[in-house]
C-alpha cells in the first residue's frame, strides 16, 4: 500500500511538473516582436527602452550605444513623421529613429511608406541604432530588410550579435532592398543589434525587422524540479525491486 501510494504521488508530482513548465514564459514560443507595431506605444509613452527595443546612436558600428533621449514631432519628413533623438548630437534631426504614424509621404526627397520605421544616419558622423533585448531563453527568428528611403542615399547597415558583427553591407540607391534574415539562440539579455551609419550619402534607411521566439529552452529551475521528478521514479523502482526479493 505505502509504495501504491508513493508512486502515486510521484506520478502526480511529474505531472504537475510538465503543467507549470508547460505554462511558464520559457515554454512558450511564439512570441513575436515587429519593430514598426511596437514603436508609438513606446514613443507617446517617451518609453526608451520600448520593451525589448531600445533607440539610440553609436560612434561606430560596434560602439557602445547611447540611447536617445528625446521624442519630437517637428514636421521634418512630414506631419506624421515621429522621432527619437538627442539634442547633444542631434544635426538636421539626425542622428535618430523614426516612424512614420501616417499615409505615405514623399517630397521628392524623402520616400517614406505609410507606417514604416527608419534609422538616420547622423550627418556628424553617428550611427542610428535599434537593439533587441531577449525577454527570454530560446531560438529566435529574425527577418529583416534595409531600404533606401532618400534619393542620393549613402549609407552602411549592420547587424550584431552581442556586439559580434554577423552581416554587414550598404545602401546606396532609393528603393534599394538589403534582406537579412537568421535564427539565433539567445538568453535572456542577450541582444541583437541593427545599426545605420554614414556612407558617403543622404541618411534615412527604412528597417522592416520583426523577431519571433521560435523555441524555447527550460529555465534552470525547471530542469531542477525535472530532475527532483525523475529522482522520486527512481526510488519507487527501488523499493519495488526490494519487495520483490
Amino acid at each position: 500500500m505505502r509504495l501504491r501510494k508513493f508512486f502515486s504521488a510521484s506520478v502526480c508530482c511529474l505531472s504537475s511538473l510538465a503543467g507549470a513548465v508547460a505554462s511558464s514564459p520559457q515554454a512558450q514560443a511564439g512570441a513575436s516582436y515587429n519593430v514598426a507595431a511596437d514603436f508609438e506605444a513606446g514613443w507617446t509613452s517617451r518609453s526608451n527602452p520600448n520593451g525589448v527595443w531600445l533607440y539610440g546612436y553609436s560612434t561606430s558600428l560596434t560602439g557602445a550605444v547611447t540611447p536617445y533621449a528625446m521624442a519630437v514631432q517637428n514636421g521634418v519628413n512630414g506631419p506624421d513623421a515621429q522621432y527619437w533623438l538627442s539634442p547633444s548630437v542631434d544635426t538636421d534631426t539626425s542622428p535618430a529613429a523614426e516612424y512614420n504614424d501616417g499615409p505615405a509621404f514623399n517630397d521628392g526627397n524623402v520616400v517614406f511608406a505609410a507606417n514604416q520605421f527608419l534609422l538616420v544616419a547622423g550627418i556628424g558622423g553617428q550611427y542610428s541604432d535599434l537593439v533587441f533585448t531577449a525577454p527570454s531563453a530560446g531560438e529566435y527568428s529574425v527577418v529583416s530588410s534595409f531600404l533606401g528611403d532618400q534619393h542620393d542615399i549613402g549609407t552602411v547597415v549592420g547587424v550584431l550579435e552581442n556586439g559580434l558583427v554577423v552581416f554587414d553591407s550598404s545602401v546606396t540607391a532609393v528603393g534599394q532592398v538589403v534582406p537579412f534574415s537568421t535564427d539565433v539562440a539567445l538568453t535572456a539579455g542577450e541582444m541583437v543589434e541593427f545599426a545605420v551609419g554614414p556612407g558617403g550619402g543622404l541618411q534615412n534607411t527604412g528597417l522592416s525587422l520583426t523577431i519571433a521566439n521560435i523555441s524555447t529552452v527550460p529555465e534552470p529551475a525547471s530542469l531542477t524540479l525535472l530532475g527532483f521528478g525523475l529522482l522520486g521514479l527512481g526510488l519507487v523502482r527501488r523499493a519495488k525491486v526490494r519487495r520483490t526479493d
